[in-house]
């Protein structure tokens, strides 16, 4: 009788308590968490007829003192004592209302205070005759006692026998009696009564774990929040059938070669079609820090594709062995398992996006447009809306796609940029400059790229004719990159370079002069330079010995008469570059201007002649054209 009613009593305890007690040994609980749990916990407890309003004051009280543990400063333990204090009150008519007693005990243990609380359970302890409360007093007793008096504690425990073992075993363990501690912690009513994850701890502390101790240690320690010292009792030793365990925290802390080394002997022992995709998806994951381990993954990840598990399994398999390939060279693994791939509307756009290459274009569209509107994920969905609109050859059909499905598209973070830029794109192909320019400026998560991209569109469309107002929408345009990149000394200089092919020189230079690398030095030295700033030109040019710096300082020097030190400097930066690129080409077109300019007109003719014999320029228009200028002064 009396082990029944510990076993009752232990129940009602545990059941709502649990998460509480988990929460409590992880020992890192958020406040708020408790108090949603306890929330949860009180709002359970309905009973109507009097006995169980009883029993669930003594539950409410329970999930306060569990509470208190978990987040101690947030007054749970307050609202344990009343609880439990108001039930001797409330229900003194009831045999079940002493438990409030036994309640307020295990608070003021719980408070580091044994001598008080083997107090509250006088009252109970000194009842005349035997109860099955006043035994049960005795057992909670024995809390205390193990702090207090151990040898007392052992004497009462094993007068109340069975009921009391647990205790007993606790007792024992602390005077060194670790064999018939041991012996009692494995016992069929120490396992049926005590809480297990006391029990299992108590036989770690003796260090006396055997293998399915050691598997259950490791596992409540998880189901606890402690999975560092878990993965140490694992490290120690892992019993085979805590193979698959130790693998997942080998994985979680990082150590993912030791933990796909695991994941292999788990398959190597045994275990199922899951630890083979987990092993195939830790070396995946290994992959992203060490290459080497991606043909191993694809490996594994096959070998459970054409394998004999259930289809689910592979189907998984084969969505990973997707991914991890990439976009290239899925086509051939999809196609060999079309029955696989079935409806699964992830591989169906894994295989558009492998064939987008070599398969008809009409048909992959009418694909993406199928997948667009059977799937339920949202990303799913606005991938295949973005791809349709970038391979879609009709302008006009692809941007009618983005702008009908915008939102969704700007809603996706990883899409919403590729989106953006397509977007633009179109406009620009369809000739929508102005409009393009009104978007962009307006768009506060414009990107500077396309905000460049527009400003250079404008400054094309007028090139034979710069307006002031061209200038301006250009300038509004290279200020609004330049402030959505502040630390993008590249962006800035594409934008200076804009201002300057619209005549916007001062603007550039303003530009320019924040700029520190060599490159922007080089292009203010060619603005001031334009805007007849010579000594400045040179100036900025200071201390700067690339091929570019040399010809900009032979070209003001130039302008500034000093043709012996421009041919020096131009020359300089001819040898410097690669015979026949356009920037060797604009050192000769400076060195023929020299030659010129001091009266070596056939110099400057075997110059360009044999410039064009080595180095063609028929298919470069801009060279070809600058070319045919200089040919014609001479003429």
């Amino acid at each position: 009788m009396i082990t029944t009613l510990v076993l009752l009593v232990l129940t009602l305890t545990a059941n709502p308590s649990a998460d509480l007690e988990r929460l409590a040994l992880s020992g890192n609980a958020d406040p708020g968490t408790v108090a949603q749990t306890l929330d949860a916990g009180l709002a359970e407890l309905s009973g109507q007829a009097r006995p169980q309003r009883c029993m669930d004051a003594f539950l409410a009280g329970e999930l306060y003192r569990h509470a208190a543990a978990a987040a101690p400063d947030q007054g749970y333990q307050q609202k344990a004592f009343d609880t439990f204090r108001a039930m001797r009150v409330d229900y003194m008519d009831l045999p079940t209302g002493a438990l409030g007693y036994i309640g307020e005990a295990r608070v003021h243990l719980q408070n580091g205070d044994p001598e008080q609380a083997l107090a509250s359970l006088t009252p109970l302890l000194n009842s005349p005759g035997v109860t099955r409360i006043k035994r049960l007093a005795e057992i909670e007793s024995l809390e205390a006692l193990l702090v207090i008096e151990p040898g007392r504690a052992i004497s009462l425990a094993r007068q109340l026998g069975e009921p009391a073992h647990w205790f007993l075993a606790r007792a024992l363990a602390s005077q060194e009696d670790h064999e018939k501690a041991l012996e009692l912690a494995r016992s069929e009513p120490v396992i049926a009564t005590a809480p297990n994850y006391q029990r299992l701890q108590l036989i770690a502390d003796l260090d006396a774990l055997d293998d399915t101790e050691r598997s259950a240690w490791a596992q409540a320690l998880v189901q606890a929040g402690r999975n560092d010292e878990a993965l140490a009792v694992l490290r120690e030793h892992a019993p085979v059938e805590s193979i698959s365990l130790y693998a997942t925290l080998l994985q979680q802390s990082g150590d993912k070669q030791a933990a796909a080394a695991q994941w292999h002997e788990a398959i190597q022992n045994g275990a199922g079609p899951g630890a083979q995709l987990a092993y195939a998806a830790c070396l995946a994951s290994t992959a992203e820090e060490d290459p080497a381990q991606k043909p191993a993954a694809l490996e594994a990840f096959r070998q459970l594709i054409e394998s004999d598990v259930d289809d689910d399994m592979r189907r998984e398999a084969l969505r990973r062995w997707v991914y991890l390939k990439g976009s290239g060279g899925v086509g051939d693994m999809l196609t060999a398992h079309q029955t696989l791939m079935g409806t699964d509307p992830y591989l169906r756009y894994a295989r558009v996006v492998g064939l987008q290459e070599a398969a008809d274009t009409e048909s992959l569209i009418s694909e993406l447009n199928q997948i667009a509107a059977e799937t339920q994920d949202p990303v799913l969905r606005a991938s295949a809306i973005l791809l349709h609109a970038q391979i879609n050859p009709d302008p006009r059909e692809a941007l009618t796609m983005i702008e009908d499905h915008w939102g969704e598209l700007a809603a996706q973070p990883a899409l919403a940029e590729p989106a953006r830029h397509r977007r633009v794109g179109l406009w620009l192909e369809l000739g929508m400059i102005d409009h393009a320019v009104d978007q962009v400026l307006a768009d506060a998560d414009a990107h500077p790229t396309e905000l460049l991209r527009v400003a250079e569109a404008l400054a094309d469309r007028y090139a034979d004719g710069i307006t002031g107002s061209t200038q301006a929408r250009v300038l509004l345009l290279t200020s609004a990159a330049i402030t959505s990149a502040t630390d993008d000394q590249a962006a800035a200089l594409d934008a200076a370079k804009l201002l300057l092919r619209v005549d916007a020189r001062a603007d550039a230079v303003k530009v320019l002069n924040s700029l520190t690398f060599a490159e922007a030095k080089t292009v203010l030295a060619r603005a001031l330079r334009e805007m007849d700033r010579p000594q400045e030109a040179l100036d900025a040019l200071r201390d700067l010995e690339t091929p570019e710096a040399a010809l900009q300082r032979g070209l003001t020097l130039l302008d500034m008469d000093q043709t012996d030190r421009a041919l020096i400097a131009i020359r300089a930066a001819r040898r410097a570059a690669r015979a026949g690129s356009d920037f060797w080409w604009d050192a000769t077109f400076a060195l023929v201007s020299i030659q010129v300019q001091m009266n070596d007109r056939q110099a400057a003719e075997e110059v360009l002649r044999v410039a064009e014999a080595l180095y063609p320029v028929n298919t470069r228009p801009q060279l070809r054209a600058k070319l045919q200028a200089v040919k014609k002064e001479f003429q």
